[in-house]
């Protein structure tokens, strides 16, 4: 535990050292509730969270196939997928999830992926606009 919270504070260092660079973004934590078959409604709250993050573009090789097709396919282009860097100190005792999704400068991204980091001390969001 002592290594993971060593990792945590060098990003939360990294992070304060990096200034100007990172943006403020709002995560917004999507919690899915009961079904009204009535109504054919399902109840969704949501929970805004200010963070600050680093949006970079990055593809995996694995991902190629995928995003070729979806381009083909006319769903997406290049600039609508990136990937977003959030210092876990900015969620708390939470673990980002595929229902989630961010507001970047008024824009809304879904996650569709989150790339894994030994010991999470940052999460690292694969994000397509939406």
């Amino acid at each position: 535990m002592v290594l993971a919270q060593t990792l945590k504070d060098a990003v939360d260092a990294v992070f304060t050292a990096l200034d100007d660079i990172p943006e403020n973004i709002t995560y917004v934590k999507v919690t899915i509730g009961s079904y009204d078959p009535e109504e054919d409604t399902q109840t969704l709250t949501t929970v805004n969270v200010a963070v600050q993050a680093i949006i970079y573009n990055g593809r995996d090789v694995d991902q190629d196939s995928v995003r070729r097709l979806t381009i083909a396919q006319g769903k997406h282009t290049d600039t609508d997928e990136t990937r977003v860097l959030i210092p876990a100190s900015e969620l708390p005792a939470y673990t980002p999830k595929l229902t989630d999704h961010l507001l970047i400068s008024g824009v809304k991204w879904e996650i569709y992926g989150m790339l894994p980091v030994p010991s999470n001390p940052c999460w690292i969001l694969q994000v397509r606009k939406m």
